[in-house]
């Protein structure tokens, strides 16, 4: 397979604003975004190989007094880079079923001076809760919804890239300070052993005993005068009924994530870093016993460069055994990614990104050769 040279991403806007004749706003916006995405197994993993992923969304919002409307599409095409490289976290974020989707679509409400809102509809939580908006800079999934959820949860949650029926309460205690709590669907997909076709359309809602629910909740708090100052604190639990109702399948977690730019500089450069953790509280089987992420990243690194960021992540999670006995068990261990990712402008609406990736123990298995995972990707934006 032929290794490819680049990838494109392009992002396009446009805002309309209306006034009726009470002088009340009614605000609508769109945008496109596409992405193709190239990634090579360099050595390592099961195989050495490279892939080609392409992304589309289109997504519409409508605001009007207190009430906000999205809807969005999603097409996805390409291969998982992780079954060359045989790895849990996901080298890749942005790798779907492929498939022309229905993603988003909820409607959202404000009330008690916007103090509180109410969200009900097809919702992500990975937007929401835990969120590492600095961590996002990385390519590797386990930097955007933890792996300490997504390893844990049935078909890893109501996350990118198929939404799930939810409601979400958030509410502001003060301008430092929220507490938020969410439910939703606990299969996605409806299908428990994660076979895409019956939601490949994003048009099949489907709740029940034995799929579950996922809820959550978390704290958050603003430790300084950026957004990027902040600490949360937050508890999941996903529950389900199995064929006979008496035994319930449960698991549950703690998680805590702090993000902070601080007032000091290094070589004069700004700096930003993350640091991220979430451990199982489960008695019963699950994937991971607890996840660790963590980084930095260099703001405009080169006097000559426009734009640029320079960052490093690691997230590690120790694998647990559960309560099975098998041969492969004695091999499972740990899994550990580090990146290191360059950012920078060619021009005004270019962005160049590569970017590299070591994986340790790949799906936490140490028989697997430790892989490096190489990749381009470059954004227009018009």
């Amino acid at each position: 397979m032929k290794y490819h040279l680049f990838s494109l991403s392009t992002i396009f806007a446009f805002t309309v604003v209306f006034s009726s004749p009470n002088n009340q706003q009614f605000e609508m916006d769109y945008s496109f975004t596409g992405i193709m995405e190239s990634m090579n197994n360099v050595s390592g993993g099961i195989e050495k190989g490279s892939v080609l992923n392409v992304l589309g969304q289109f997504e519409l919002n409508i605001n009007y007094k207190e009430t906000k409307i999205l809807g969005s599409f999603l097409w996805l095409n390409g291969e998982n880079p992780s079954s060359y490289i045989g790895d849990g976290f996901g080298v890749s974020n942005m790798h779907g079923y492929n498939s022309f989707r229905l993603f988003e679509f909820w409607i959202e409400r404000s009330f008690l001076n916007k103090k509180t809102n109410v969200r009900i509809g097809s919702l992500l939580a990975d937007t929401e809760f835990s969120v590492n908006e600095i961590g996002g800079f990385f390519l590797n999934s386990a930097f955007g919804w933890p792996a300490y959820i997504s390893g844990n949860t049935l078909n890893a949650g109501p996350a990118f890239f198929v939404t799930a029926p939810g409601f979400r309460l958030h509410y502001q205690l003060n301008d430092n300070q929220y507490l938020k709590a969410g439910i939703y669907d606990g299969d996605a997909f409806d299908n428990v052993e994660g076979d895409g076709e019956l939601t490949a359309h994003g048009m099949h809602w489907e709740i029940s005993k034995a799929q579950g629910f996922f809820s959550i909740i978390e704290y958050g708090r603003l430790a300084g005068n950026t957004k990027f100052n902040t600490l949360k604190i937050g508890f999941w639990n996903y529950n389900r009924w199995l064929e006979n109702e008496d035994l319930i399948e449960k698991k549950h977690g703690l998680y805590g994530a702090t993000e902070y730019q601080p007032t000091f500089t290094l070589l004069n450069k700004n700096l930003k870093y993350f640091l991220r953790s979430g451990i199982s509280t489960s008695s019963n089987s699950q994937l991971y016993q607890y996840v660790i992420d963590c980084g930095i990243n260099l703001i405009d690194p080169f006097s000559h460069v426009q734009d640029d960021v320079f960052g490093i992540g690691v997230v590690y999670g120790k694998l647990s055994h559960g309560d099975s006995e098998t041969d492969l068990d004695l091999y499972l261990d740990y899994e550990m990614a580090l990146e290191a990712a360059l950012q920078f402008k060619l021009m005004n609406q270019i962005i160049f990104q590569p970017d590299i990736q070591w994986v340790f123990h790949p799906g936490g298995n140490s028989t697997i050769e430790n892989a490096i995972v190489a990749s381009l990707r470059l954004t227009v934006e018009l």
